[in-house]
C-alpha cells in the first residue's frame, strides 16, 4: 500500500495478465492484479495461502447469468482463507483488511475459497460495530454572538478509509480554505482549522481534531432562536450520511452504506442568555435503522446527543424502498434544523 504505487498501464495482454512479482517489486508500481500478485508472493513466503478475488467497481451490483466479456469484473483484490479476510493493497489509505466504500456489497468471484473451488459471493457491507464515527464537540457562545470551540472526531472501518482519503488529498497550506469551505457548505460562516494525524501512517489510529470560530452566529439581547452549530464536520457525519436522499423520488436505485454515527455536543451559554425552550427529543425507526436525539440544559450548558444507526437491508436501495429511506432522511434533517429559543 505504501511502497508500490498504483499505476494502470495496459500493453498487449496487460489488461488481464499481471507482471511477475520480481518485475513489480523492481518497478515499485503496478495495477490491481500486479498488487495481488506481489501480495500473494509475500504471503506465500510466510506460508499463508491467498487467492485473487474478482470484483466490479462500476455501476453493476448484479451477477451475470451467462458468460460475458471479461469487463464484467474490472478489479481484483486478495482473499486470505485462513483468516476469512479481504484485503485491497491498491488503497493507500486503507488499514490492512479494510475495503473502500466503493467495494461494499459488490458481487465477487473468489478464485479459490480455500477448498480448491471458486465461489461467488458478495463482499461485506458496513456494520454498526466496526464502521462508525464518534464526535465530541465543546462549544462556547459569547455575549457578542460569537460561537467558538473544538471537536474530536474518531472514525473506524470504512469511515477511517474515507477520512484518511480526504486529508491525504488536501494540498499543503490549504487546510484553512478547506475548513472555511466546509463551514459554508453546512450553512455556517466563520473560520476553522483541521488538526489531523498523518493520513498515510497506517500503523496508528488516525485522529482528527477541529477548531472553529463563527462571529455573529446569534443575536443578544433576544428574544431569538438558533440552531445548534454543527461545527467543523469531518469527511463523514450525520449531516451527510444520507446525502443521496435530497430528491423527492428516483427512477433508478441508489447505494446506501450503513454504520453508526454518534455526535455529542455541549454548548456553554453566556450568563445573559436565558433559554426559553429546547427542541423536542427525536426518535425515528424504520427498515433502514434508527435515529435518536436528546436535549438537556444544566447550569447554562446545553448538551445534545444525536445517534444515527444505519442498517440498510442491502447496499442497493431499490426505487420502491427509496421513499422509506427518505423518510428517515427527512426526520434527521428536521432535527438538525431544530431551534433553541432564548431571550
Amino acid at each position: 500500500s505504501k511502497n508500490i504505487r498504483y499505476v494502470a498501464i495496459f500493453l498487449e495482454f496487460g489488461g488481464v495478465v499481471p507482471h511477475s512479482a520480481d518485475a513489480i517489486l523492481a518497478a515499485q508500481y503496478g495495477d490491481c492484479k500486479d498488487h495481488v500478485t506481489l501480495l500473494e508472493a509475500l504471503l506465500a513466503a510466510k506460508g499463508i495461502i491467498s487467492s485473487p478475488v474478482l470484483v466490479n467497481l462500476g455501476g453493476a451490483f448484479w451477477q451475470p447469468k451467462v458468460a460475458l466479456i471479461p469487463g464484467v469484473f474490472n478489479h481484483v483484490i486478495t482473499y486470505i482463507p485462513e483468516f476469512k479476510l479481504m484485503a485491497d493493497s491498491t488503497i493507500s489509505t486503507a488499514v490492512f483488511g479494510l475495503l473502500s466504500p466503493q467495494e461494499l456489497g459488490r458481487p465477487a468471484l473468489i478464485i479459490d475459497a480455500g477448498d480448491g473451488k471458486a465461489q461467488l459471493l458478495r463482499l461485506p457491507t458496513a456494520d454498526l460495530k466496526n464502521d462508525r464515527v464518534d464526535v465530541e464537540a465543546t462549544l462556547l457562545a459569547e455575549a457578542d454572538g460569537t460561537v467558538s470551540g473544538r471537536s474530536n472526531v474518531r472514525s473506524s472501518g470504512i469511515y477511517d478509509v474515507v477520512a484518511r482519503s480526504m486529508f491525504v488529498n488536501i494540498p499543503s497550506g490549504m487546510d484553512d480554505q478547506v475548513a472555511a469551505s466546509v463551514l459554508r457548505m453546512t450553512n455556517q460562516i466563520g473560520t476553522g482549522r483541521y488538526f489531523a494525524d498523518n493520513a498515510r501512517d497506517l500503523s496508528r489510529v488516525f485522529k482528527l481534531n477541529t477548531q472553529i470560530e463563527m462571529p455573529n452566529y446569534f443575536d443578544l439581547p433576544g428574544p431569538g432562536a438558533m440552531t445548534l452549530p454543527l461545527g467543523l464536520i469531518g469527511a463523514s457525519s450525520i449531516y451527510n450520511a444520507l446525502a443521496l436522499t435530497d430528491m423527492a423520488d428516483r427512477d433508478f436505485p441508489i447505494t446506501q452504506a450503513g454504520g453508526r454515527f454518534e455526535e455529542v455536543t455541549t454548548l456553554a451559554l453566556p450568563p445573559t442568555m436565558k433559554v426559553l425552550a429546547l427542541p423536542r427529543p427525536t426518535k425515528f425507526e424504520n427498515m433502514f435503522g434508527t435515529y435518536t436525539s436528546t436535549y438537556a440544559l444544566k447550569d447554562q450548558t446545553i448538551r445534545v446527543t444525536r445517534l444515527l444507526e444505519l442498517m440498510p437491508p442491502s447496499i442497493v436501495v431499490d426505487v420502491k424502498d427509496y421513499p422509506t429511506l427518505r423518510e428517515m432522511s427527512i426526520a434527521v434533517r428536521r432535527d438538525l434544523r431544530a431551534q433553541i429559543l432564548y431571550e
